[in-house]
């Protein structure tokens, strides 16, 4: 059913067939609603918590995340591009995401700081070959998928589950996850899919490679 509240009188000067379209759009926005990121965008939190994103298909650069209970869900093929990084004190959960590796984000796909926390499900970490430096550039010696990045040992910070990782060949990744904080932080992988020919670095449960 169309929206009641487009404007008819506004635009009087449509033809039968503009204003269906008008109409179709206006259904169309209206359903995604205001938190729904097309091709090209970068997702922002607007509000003080609970921010939950919609990715279209296509490149979103990064974000960095620093409210509590933010939700992003992308549609098949939505890609980040560029570091996503979970601030002090923030907490996200991303569904059905794919984080490529390219120059901007050659260290890590993926932060985790001290006080942050992250769930990852049903999403692909790729990496790419570091002799392609057109591509990805120089990665550091410690680099990685996803990087913990705190001063308080043993502090948790994330969880993935049926997720994948992979490179088809050496990326210049020491290891999926890599602590480079000055404390050896935790996270831990269930049901996932490890690709890449490195460790995980941390504890996992039902991983296959």
């Amino acid at each position: 059913m169309a929206d009641k509240n487009t404007k008819l009188l506004e635009e009087r000067e449509l033809s039968l067939k503009q204003r269906i379209d008008r109409f179709l759009m206006d259904d169309v926005v209206k359903s995604r609603g205001t938190n729904f990121f097309r091709d090209g965008t970068a997702p922002t939190e607007t509000q003080e918590s609970e921010n939950f994103m919609y990715l279209e298909e296509g490149d979103h650069k990064g974000i960095t995340s620093t409210k509590k209970q933010t939700v992003i869900m992308g549609q098949p093929g939505a890609r980040f591009t560029a570091p996503v990084i979970i601030d002090n004190g923030a907490s996200a959960i991303f569904t059905g995401c794919y984080f490529e590796h390219t120059k901007q984000n050659t260290d890590f796909l993926v932060k985790i700081k001290e006080g942050g926390r992250a769930i990852f499900h049903n999403c692909v970490f790729k990496r790419f070959d570091v002799k392609d430096k057109e591509k990805v550039g120089i990665p550091a010696t410690n680099a990685c998928y996803i990087a913990l990045e705190t001063s308080v040992l043993g502090e948790n910070l994330g969880i993935v589950t049926n997720c994948i990782f992979r490179e088809d060949a050496p990326s210049g990744a020491f290891q999926v996850v890599n602590n480079v904080g000055t404390a050896a932080g935790a996270m831990e992988f269930y049901l996932s899919i490890n690709q890449t020919g490195l460790a995980l670095g941390v504890p996992s449960t039902g991983v296959i490679t």
